[in-house]
């Protein structure tokens, strides 16, 4: 969900994952689009564990931080493979907020899809 993106606050982003109310991260365009992408993850199966810099890229990040609206400059991008399709790969966004930061701080660059589910159910 690339190139979403936009607008103010400078609250803690756990508060706002957590409250899900009245005040969208700043790469946000406005409410409307942070509620819609909310949606969007419940319905996929992922959980808001990962923060929404998964969706990211890099070049939105880039985008964000030209406009001083990415609240998360530390995210990396890493490679998750998918458990039906171990040869199926997506680049996710992994920030400081997100269950794997741990994993990038130990220089973890695959997050095997099996694992990612387990920490899915788990969250």
């Amino acid at each position: 969900m690339g190139g979403r993106k936009g607008v103010t606050g400078t609250r803690n982003p756990r508060s706002i994952l957590n409250k899900g109310g009245g005040i969208h991260p700043p790469c946000f365009q406005d409410e409307y689009q942070y509620q819609h992408w909310r949606y969007l993850l419940r319905v996929s199966g992922d959980h808001l564990a990962s923060g929404y810099c998964l969706d990211c890229t890099p070049e939105y990040k880039v985008k964000m931080m030209a406009q001083n609206k990415c609240a998360h400059p530390e995210t990396v991008f890493i490679v998750r493979r998918h458990s039906a399709d171990p040869e199926q790969v997506e680049a996710i966004g992994v920030s400081s907020e997100s269950a794997y930061w741990s994993r990038v701080v130990r220089g973890t660059a695959v997050i095997d899809g099996a694992d990612y589910e387990k920490d899915q159910r788990q969250s």
